[in-house]
């Protein structure tokens, strides 16, 4: 019984043990099953060494950059190290690499990794399987289609350039070699080794993001660090970066678009750097004209390029080239009306071009049908246009031959008995208004002729018989008559009679006053003095503006009170002097040869020499203008100059000669000859040659 139960026990163990040893070769099945079922877990489990297969790339001045395959992301990227293994550079070497982790953006290149091998710094990039702008623009002329594929990536390489400034960030080394171009249209700027973190307003978000070691200035201070020829003349003389640098580097990459090289080159780099400070880049049409460099491209590279009002942001660069691109005018250009035109007609060739034709095809149908119809009317129309013609003709030579008639009556009896006649229907109150009108023109005409008693006469009695507008204009005359003929006892004799109604109408009541003033300052003969007279003229043209033609009567009152030369010297003076905004000039006569010359002194701000009718009376020989600044010249009609010294002035005009039909000569220079001598022998002038 004892010997059964050890049995038992045996067979009890054995089964134990047969249920772990079979759960033990379950479990093995099944890690088996798992390594076929879940591969890229398990590579990530059992992965010793990320990146293998390394094979050189390019090496650059502080980094070298290989091929290597990333067994986690199981691709091929660019894998770069310092070049220097001093912990500086290593430092500067990260500082980079963040920087570039920062800056995500489509046309920037991208970080994958950041890390440390054998205690070397790393970071890992996209691998470009392309070449740089300094490979694909080969030094020939572009096609068209090249030049646009470069500029839509120079556009990428803008926006780029604006993400990182609007972060606060200058790249400070941009050009050709560090724009990688990928056979996809993949545009990535790349080295940023010696960007520089500026700040920036639109970069709020900055100090959230880069810890403190990375604002620091990544280039060497004191160092002259970049590429000569894209350097602008701020980092070509050692100063701290900026933005504008960018703006600078961005137009020397244009530039090289465009001609294949950058904008200053000599033998070395000592000399593209003087070049840079102190010269302008030669323009890209004249150093290469066989290329047929685009105007708009070339005003905006240069503008680019320029150390003064160059572009303020990339913005404003990048929208120039995008404007270019789509057929717009750029501003660097300042481009005319024919240009944008031209502009316009390459964007809508085909609308601009159908709607020319329907225009022309409009135009020819609509000349069509109305040559038709004028063609059926066109005898009516010149019949009745004849018949009107002939009317008109002959109402107008009658109405002239009755004028005649009446002024030849008038003539014969003389103007005082015309205007007594004038007089006595006006008190008969037998004239219309319309004539009435007219006839305050012909008393104004009459004020200083010989028969200014009877003008004035008939003015006095036109302000006493009509009403309105033509009293007020009579009484206004009549005042201004009696003022400028010096009777000023006679104007206030007539203003005290006037109400103030009246007064306040014809707007003479400040007049009173005048007259007050200088009733008693009249010389023997009843004029006033040269001083005096002048001052009577500001003071009235002061309160009445829009009597200028009293001035004239003024000036040919005054005139035939004149007796001498010098009185008609002062006379003409003063006209000067109310011309020439109370400019004083002088005016002489000297004698050569017996013949008088008119000369000027003091007149070197003369522009404009006035010369009016009341010089006729001094039966000047000659016109002697070489002491004034004048560029222009007036005559009245009928000045008796026979000849005018214009050499060494300013005058530009000579159509005023025309007037002065009795010049026979003229005195110019030997460059105003050239100028004007077919012009002159013309108009039947002596030319003489000054000394």
């Amino acid at each position: 019984m004892n010997e059964d139960n050890h049995y038992e026990d045996l067979e009890d163990k054995f089964k134990s043990r047969k249920f772990i040893l079979q759960s033990f070769l379950d479990s093995i099945d099944d890690e088996d099953d798992s390594r076929h079922l879940y591969p890229a877990l398990d590579s990530l489990k059992n992965n010793q060494q990320r990146y293998s297969n390394f094979r050189p790339v390019a090496e650059g001045g502080e980094k070298v950059i290989e091929s290597a395959f990333d067994s986690v992301a199981q691709r091929e990227v660019a894998f770069a190290t310092p070049k220097n293994k001093k912990s500086a550079y290593k430092e500067r070497f990260l500082k980079e690499a963040r920087l570039m982790a920062f800056l995500e953006h489509p046309n920037i290149m991208p970080v994958y990794d950041i890390g440390l091998k054998d205690d070397l710094p790393y970071f890992t990039m996209e691998l470009i399987h392309g070449e740089n702008l300094a490979k694909k623009r080969a030094r020939h002329k572009l096609t068209p289609l090249e030049l646009d594929e470069l500029l839509v990536a120079f556009v990428r390489v803008c926006d780029a350039v604006a993400f990182a400034h609007s972060k606060g960030v200058a790249h400070l080394d941009i050009k050709p070699q560090n724009i990688q171009l990928g056979p996809f249209g993949e545009v990535l700027l790349c080295d940023w080794g010696l960007s520089k973190v500026l700040g920036s307003s639109e970069a709020d978000d900055l100090p959230e993001k880069l810890d403190e070691s990375m604002t620091a200035d990544l280039t060497v201070r004191g160092v002259l660090r970049g590429t000569p020829g894209y350097m602008s003349p701020s980092l070509s003389q050692g100063k701290p970066g900026r933005l504008e640098d960018d703006v600078y580097a961005l137009g020397a990459t244009l530039y090289f678009i465009l001609t294949g090289q950058c904008p200053h080159f000599s033998k070395d780099t000592k000399g593209i750097i003087s070049n840079t400070v102190i010269n302008d880049p030669r323009s890209p049409s004249k150093l290469f004209p066989e290329f047929d460099i685009s105007p708009a491209l070339e005003a905006v590279s240069m503008k680019a390029l320029a150390k003064e009002r160059s572009y303020e942001t990339v913005q404003e660069l990048r929208l120039e080239i995008t404007n270019h691109l789509r057929g717009y005018a750029t501003k660097a250009e300042e481009a005319g009306f024919l240009t944008i035109l031209k502009l316009l007609y390459k964007r809508q060739k085909t609308l601009c071009n159908t709607v020319l034709v329907s225009l022309i095809m409009l135009i020819l149908i609509t000349v069509f049908f109305i040559n038709s119809l004028q063609e059926e009317k066109e005898k009516e129309l010149q019949a009745r246009l004849m018949a009107e013609q002939a009317k008109e003709e002959a109402m107008s030579s009658l109405n002239m031959y009755k004028s005649e008639l009446r002024y030849n009556r008038y003539l014969m009896e003389g103007i005082d008995e015309s205007l007594k006649k004038i007089i006595s229907e006006v008190n008969k109150k037998n004239i219309p208004v319309d004539i009435q009108k007219i006839l305050v023109k012909v008393g104004r005409g009459n004020l200083n002729g010989e028969a200014y008693e009877a003008a004035a006469q008939m003015l006095e009695t036109l302000a006493d018989n009509s009403t309105g507008l033509t009293k007020d204009d009579a009484i206004h005359d009549l005042i201004f008559t009696k003022i400028f003929m010096h009777d000023f006892k006679g104007a206030l004799r007539l203003l005290n009679k006037l109400s103030e109604e009246e007064l306040d109408r014809a707007e003479i009541f400040q007049f009173i006053p005048i007259c007050e003033r200088y009733m008693n300052k009249p010389q023997p003969g009843g004029v006033l003095g040269i001083d005096d007279f002048r001052n009577l003229i500001k003071e009235v043209k002061k309160h009445d503006r829009s009597r200028i033609w009293f001035f004239r009567h003024a000036y040919n009152c005054y005139l035939r009170k004149c007796n001498t030369d010098k009185e008609v010297l002062d006379l003409y003076a003063l006209i000067l002097d109310m011309k020439e905004a109370n400019r004083k000039y002088g005016v002489q006569i000297k004698y050569i040869d017996g013949l008088k010359t008119l000369y000027f002194t003091d007149a070197a701000e003369m522009k404009s020499v006035y010369m009016p009718q009341i010089l006729d009376g001094l039966q000047i020989h000659t016109l002697d203008l070489r002491g004034t600044g004048a560029t222009s010249l007036v005559f009245t009609k009928n000045i008796s100059v026979k000849e005018i010294i214009i050499a060494g002035t300013k005058i530009e005009n000579l159509r005023p000669l025309s007037f002065g039909d009795g010049i026979e000569s003229i005195v110019i220079s030997e460059q105003q000859k050239a100028k004007w001598g077919l012009q002159l022998e013309k108009k039947g002038l002596r030319i003489k040659l000054a000394n």
